[in-house]
């Protein structure tokens, strides 16, 4: 992997020139397809099956992060939710790297408790033909940060903006790493074009490499005094600008449908 000094500078000035359109992109509560699931999608958890319709992924995750959410004092209340800050919140702002390593031990020993005693099922394919489903006893490195930092992605929306913990989310959330994000990464260490995918990490030194990437590549964003750089307003970026779109997607649009800049 190359190293900072080869970062692009039309990449960087073209987030720069987009990083508030991005910033409320990310912000914008209509836009988030996943408000009212913690964070992960459909599509998303679709990858990591159980291998039976007794025990779904979604209804795992969701154990698990209605549990994160009672322990830092997040509770729904009508179509919103109440904030009353509890010890664990304070971690969250005083130790983050802390906090997010016991979220990925968490996540991983709930999945495969609750794994533990699933048998796949059986299914017949389109020529009759029996087979056994796919399943994940115990979450990989790639899914197990998958699901973490879309959670902790998701806290944006679901705590005060001007609280501690709202500001400790955007100073600080990892990217949920994903073939886009990685792309778009190695675009701005201009690196060969190439097809990429969640499953390419493969370990935890490669994780922290990729977080720490992005993390420096914020740092090198020259925005209005005052503001904290965040990775989760350049994933945003990777998603929806039609030149980092461009970086994985065979034919992207020609327009979007936000205000960025080329």
């Amino acid at each position: 992997m190359k190293n900072m000094s080869t970062l692009s500078r039309s990449w960087l000035s073209c987030l720069e020139s987009n990083y508030d359109v991005a910033s409320q992109i990310l912000m914008n509560r209509d836009i988030d397809t996943a408000l009212r699931s913690y964070g992960v999608d459909a599509s998303t958890i679709r990858a990591i099956p159980t291998g039976s319709d007794d025990v779904r992924p979604m209804s795992i995750f969701r154990e698990w992060a209605c549990a994160q959410d009672s322990a830092l004092g997040i509770a729904e209340h009508g179509n919103g939710h109440t904030f009353s800050p509890t010890s664990t919140a304070k971690s969250l702002v005083t130790d983050f790297s802390g906090w997010h390593k016991q979220l990925a031990s968490s996540i991983a020993a709930h999945w495969a408790n609750r794994m533990k005693n699933v048998t796949a099922q059986e299914r017949k394919n389109a020529d009759g033909q029996t087979y056994v489903r796919k399943q994940y006893k115990t979450l990989g490195v790639a899914h197990k940060y998958k699901l973490v930092d879309l959670y902790v992605r998701g806290l944006r929306l679901r705590v005060p903006q001007d609280s501690e913990v709202g500001s400790a989310i955007m100073q600080h959330a990892n990217i949920p790493l994903d073939k886009k994000s990685i792309a778009v990464i190695e675009a701005f260490l201009q690196m060969a074009k190439r097809s990429t995918t969640m499953g390419d990490i493969k370990s935890e030194q490669q994780y922290q490499h990729y977080q720490e990437l992005a993390r420096n590549i914020c740092q090198q964003l020259e925005l209005p005094s005052g503001n904290h750089p965040s990775k989760l307003v350049f994933d945003t970026f990777a998603w929806h600008h039609p030149k980092a779109q461009a970086e994985y997607m065979k034919s992207p649009p020609k327009t979007s449908e936000f205000k960025f800049v080329p």
